[in-house]
């Protein structure tokens, strides 16, 4: 049989790809697990016929918070020394509650529907962690609204350590250049804003934040300072933080998650055709395709294929799934739990897979505010309790978005989110192998396969963007 993976739709959601001649599919990149998979061949031959089936691409957030990067060159004795210390730091079941509750509300968030038929890309981890800045400044009822609606494991007086021992789980990469993940975090407080020490100490020592005093009253100013930060943790995939600054804002917090991988079997760029792809309406395109004939973790059941590719270092991988034949991905994707992709994780197997899937480059811009008030009470954002953050201000959250962008290649993937809070004083307006041919709508994760949690996922529609 052989796996076509149909490059008219993706999203990016939490899980693995499933199977179907040319149709849409759900990838999605996480860190990888230890797995002991058995061996074996099969050729999932894709139909003639074509099909129209939503596909979802998902980038799983886990440990794709990779702090910064160093240049120096270190030997291999001193590199695992390095390793084995920082492994030590690491706190196993705190990382795993952390990664539970990122998975619980990446699949929570992604289950509401989010712009249903239209490619999709976002960063369940980058929202998790900047609503963590806004929960550890949080008190009262603010902190048990963000609590429930992110799964939060811990006290808000306790969540910056938690992340921090996540971030040391994604620091464990070191300077392996071929997969990388980069988070940062930032607060932008106007300059008669007083931010108490002991949060500021909390950020920085954690998880390396930074905090900038600015002046709102020069807006300009201010956005082009943001925008370079944003330009630079981001690798220049997203050039600017939302706007306009508002001499009326307060403060304004930031998470960048950027991701860049190489596939541990690369595509042969020769091997790219332009193939027909299914779209959601019944229509083809022809878009570039690449193929490949190797052996991958594989699975397929009466919903959907499912394949892992995994990056160099094995530690982190997308997943693809593919709806079966009269399964659409809107219905896939409503099935989404943790216990579901467990059960995909568990059932796969090594397989020789003759692979189809369209090269992709996806963005997404997603207004948080909306998305997440409608899934908790309403006072989360009129009027939040920051008392653990400020001193002396009552604010108002008037903005929260994110933007994210992916790009799948021969050589890899890279991806990159901007996730921001606005709070300000008073509301003002926002401005034979087995065969797998992703040619149709599909979704995808991004996820760690150690601990789970999930960097990216979304749904390609339209490779064309």
């Amino acid at each position: 049989m052989i796996l076509h993976l149909p490059a008219d739709s993706w999203t990016l959601s939490p899980g693995w790809p499933c199977g179907g001649a040319r149709r849409r599919f759900l990838p999605a990149i996480h860190h990888r697990g230890t797995m002991t998979p058995s061996s074996g061949n099969i050729r999932i031959m894709s139909p003639s016929t074509t099909r129209t089936t939503s596909t979802l691409l998902a980038l799983g957030l886990g440990s794709l918070l990779l702090g910064s990067s160093a240049s120096t060159v270190i030997a291999d004795d001193e590199k695992e020394t390095s390793a084995e210390k920082v492994e030590a730091k690491i706190d196993r079941t705190a990382l795993r509650s952390l990664s539970k509750a990122n998975q619980e509300f990446a699949y929570d968030f992604y289950r509401r529907g989010i712009h249903p038929g239209r490619n999709l890309v976002l960063s369940p981890y980058g929202i998790s962690e900047c609503f963590a800045l806004l929960y550890a400044g949080s008190s009262a009822d603010t902190a048990h609204l963000l609590e429930d609606l992110f799964h939060y494991p811990v006290p808000a007086d306790e969540i910056m350590a938690s992340f921090g021992n996540l971030r040391r789980h994604i620091d464990r990469q070191g300077d392996d250049e071929t997969c990388r993940i980069d988070i940062a975090s930032s607060c932008w407080a106007g300059k008669d804003v007083r931010v108490r020490p002991g949060y500021a100490r909390d950020l920085e020592s954690n998880i390396a934040g930074e905090i900038f005093s600015v002046d709102f009253n020069d807006p300009d100013a201010v956005q082009e300072r943001m925008n370079t930060w944003v330009d630079e943790n981001t690798n220049g995939l997203i050039k600017e933080a939302p706007g306009p600054v508002s001499p009326a804002d307060l403060l304004i917090l930031m998470n960048t998650v950027h991701l860049d991988a190489t596939w541990k079997v690369e595509f042969k760029t020769a091997m790219t055709r332009y193939r027909p792809f299914t779209l959601s309406d019944g229509g083809s395109i022809n878009v570039p395709t690449m193929s490949q004939e190797t052996g991958h973790r594989y699975l397929e059941n009466e919903d959907a294929q499912i394949i892992e590719l995994p990056y160099v270092g094995d530690e982190v991988s997308m997943t693809l799934v593919l709806p079966r034949e009269g399964r659409s991905l809107a219905d896939l994707e409503k099935t989404l739990s943790s216990a579901t992709v467990a059960g995909w994780d568990r059932a796969m197997k090594r397989r020789t897979v003759a692979l189809e899937l369209p090269k992709f480059e996806i963005s997404s811009e997603l207004d948080l505010k909306d998305l997440l008030g409608a899934m908790t009470s309403t006072g989360l954002f009129a009027t939040p309790d920051l008392g653990r953050m400020l001193e002396g201000a009552s604010p108002t959250i008037t903005d929260a978005t994110q933007d994210a962008v992916i790009k799948v290649d021969e050589s890899g993937t890279e991806a990159a989110a901007l996730t921001t809070i606005t709070t300000s004083r008073s509301v003002r307006p926002r401005p034979r192998p087995v065969e797998m041919t992703l040619d149709r709508p599909f979704m995808y994760l991004v996820r760690d396969r150690v601990a789970g949690t999930i960097y990216f996922m979304g749904r390609v529609v339209n490779p064309r963007g």
